[in-house]
């Protein structure tokens, strides 16, 4: 009878590999016994696979033409796992060189009005434009950063 092993997890990934070694070098790299892989390759098992033995079968895989089946699998997992922190950081990264972008702006325009008989009408104006665009880029960090609160707030 063959198991359903879900795609894409870590049994399946591992099944591939045995498949690919065979059960007798995948116990050799290992140093383990036919049924420790057998069970760790069954998700309805409480046997899980150990990160040396992942790296000492991906290894033997690597050695005989094949990839880091296990390996590129458990990253897998943790990026999808991962996906909404790691959009986060990209998003908070973004907007954060904008206001630094448009602080930097706002500030230099309000220090040159500051000026005595520097501030004319159109230096006034240029000031209240960059002071309106900083505004509006606090607008927009304060938006991502309430959403990713309510996102970290909702139960799994």
């Amino acid at each position: 009878m063959t198991k359903h092993r879900e795609p894409g997890s870590i049994e399946d990934a591992l099944d591939l590999v045995i498949g690919a070694l065979g059960m007798r070098e995948a116990a050799r790299a290992t140093g383990r016994k036919d049924h420790y892989l057998r069970a760790a390759s069954d998700a309805g098992k409480a046997q899980q696979l150990t990160v040396p033995d992942m790296l000492a079968l991906d290894k033997a895989h690597i050695a005989q033409g094949g990839d880091a089946t296990i390996w590129q699998t458990a990253g897998r997992m943790l990026k999808a796992q991962c996906l909404g922190q790691f959009s986060d950081a990209v998003t908070f990264s973004e907007i954060g060189r904008d206001l630094v972008h448009e602080g930097g702006e706002a500030f230099a325009a309000m220090f040159d009005i500051s000026q005595i008989g520097s501030a004319h009408k159109s230096k006034l104006q240029g000031a209240l434009r960059e002071l309106v665009d900083l505004a509006n880029k606090t607008n927009i960090a304060i938006a991502a950063v309430q959403a990713a609160i309510e996102r970290n707030d909702k139960p799994p």
